[in-house]
């Protein structure tokens, strides 16, 4: 994994998508700040972070795992319009799953760290947010990644 720069990585995670995670999950924060529901000081902000980079590292996860799905199974090919990587063979599909697995890993880490900080109940919502985005690419095989994205952007 040695041979491509970290703007390349970095391009293979999508990033331009990571909007739409990262954006409910600011406004979430907005409106339970401003309701008097997350208490003043440094601790508020700082889970706020460790959320919003635990929501890029599963987005991005997610997103070269269904990539490595779709070169896999053969949805991304020559003749298709496709995410070129795997397709023109400038990225390995095993460079995608171990960085898809590291991303992951990474992810976790970090949510273990929010639920050291914030109890035991924040780890029932990333348990659900690691599972849904791990499933992904088999609900969207199944016609059900549509009603998928509805369940995770909340979470």
């Amino acid at each position: 994994m040695g041979k491509h720069g970290f703007k390349e990585w970095f391009a293979v995670t999508r990033y331009w998508s990571f909007s739409v995670s990262t954006m409910p999950l600011i406004v979430a924060f907005a409106y339970l700040f401003a309701k008097g529901l997350v208490p003043c000081g440094v601790l508020p902000w700082g889970i706020l972070c460790l959320s919003l980079l635990g929501v890029v590292l599963l987005h991005a996860a997610g997103n070269v795992l269904s990539d490595w799905f779709d070169y896999r199974s053969g949805v991304d090919n020559k003749d298709a319009y496709a995410v070129p990587n795997l397709v023109f063979g400038h990225f390995q599909p095993k460079e995608y799953l171990v960085f898809s697995i590291i991303l992951f890993v990474l992810g976790i880490i970090d949510g273990l760290a929010l639920v050291a900080i914030c109890g035991k109940g924040v780890l029932i919502v990333g348990v659900i947010a690691v599972a849904l985005t791990a499933l992904y690419s088999f609900f969207k095989y199944h016609a059900l990644w549509d009603a998928l994205v509805f369940v995770i952007i909340p979470i």
